[in-house]
């Protein structure tokens, strides 16, 4: 190098344009192939990511199909030996099963209706005990024998839509009894603070450790490692469309708190205003 003037000739300059050249090439090939290897990397992921989904999603649909099946064939073979109450209540399960499988598929459809679409629940004003009590019926009808203790106000009115909104509880519920010990009760309760119809439910789980929070709410969304009841999988779509719904509704959904002795789970919606008009109005 040198700052004497006029010491660079032509040969010099083409020298420098020349390295240049082969300086930009190299590095842009050097990113070229860094960015091959990130897509590969995606790639593999999303191929594990795909087969874990299948598989949980496959799970999560033989459930209630194993379920209206089962009490189908039996009500065929043995529908004049059957009394008529039992025959009521297998028809009652096969009922229940066949919504749970309605919502499932329906969750599957909106992930997809997402990326292009933006969500837009029929909101109204709408009673939440009704709505608590029939997700609660679901739940028990797939966890036999789980104890879902439920403690609110009658009267509690939400502006929200009542179909998206039971999507949600059941989803809270479902989450709550699998990450539970079996026989372990988990518990609902709902009240109006301020503006809102706040829903909690608390599960008896051993707690989310703080790496795992942030993924809770993402799509296809699991905690590696956490422990849940034999048989049982989830689709990971629970809290993320949860999450979505709430707050197209004008509320919100959250992770309250968490410990070892299990987490809160809170929603919340608009409230609504509580007259003798509006109670009356049948449970959807």
């Amino acid at each position: 190098d040198s700052f004497r003037p006029n010491f660079y000739t032509e040969q010099h300059l083409g020298l420098a344009v020349a390295l240049g050249e082969r300086v930009t090439q190299a590095l842009l090939n050097a990113r070229l192939y860094q960015a091959e290897q990130q897509r590969a990397r995606a790639a593999e992921s999303l191929a594990v990511l795909r087969d874990g989904f299948v598989a949980s999603v496959s799970h999560e649909l033989r459930t209630p199909l194993t379920a209206i099946i089962g009490y189908g064939e039996l009500l065929q073979a043995r529908w004049h030996q059957i009394p008529d109450h039992e025959r009521l209540a297998r028809i009652d399960r096969i009922v229940v099963s066949g919504n749970r499988l309605q919502r499932l598929v329906s969750d599957l459809l909106m992930v997809n209706q997402l990326e292009t679409e933006v969500l837009a629940p029929v909101a109204g004003l709408v009673p939440v005990a009704p709505l608590v009590l029939q997700a609660a019926e679901e739940v028990r009808a797939s966890y036999p024998g789980q104890q879902i203790g439920l403690d609110g106000r009658d009267d509690l009115l939400a502006v929200a839509d009542p179909h998206r909104t039971l999507q949600v509880l059941v989803n809270l519920m479902d989450n709550a009894a699998k990450y539970s010990p079996i026989g372990c009760p988990i518990e609902v309760d709902w009240v109006r603070e301020g503006s809102q119809a706040v829903l909690r439910v608390r599960d008896g789980g051993k707690g989310i450790g703080e790496p795992g929070r942030e993924q809770l709410f993402t799509r296809f969304g699991r905690i590696p490692g956490s422990v849940v009841r034999a048989g049982r999988v989830g689709t990971g779509l629970g809290l993320y469309l949860g999450r979505l719904l709430a707050r197209a509704m004008g509320g919100g959904l959250a992770l309250e708190s968490t410990g070892p002795s299990g987490s809160v789970f809170c929603l919340q919606l608009p409230a609504g205003a509580e007259s003798s008009v509006a109670r009356e109005q049948p449970a959807p």
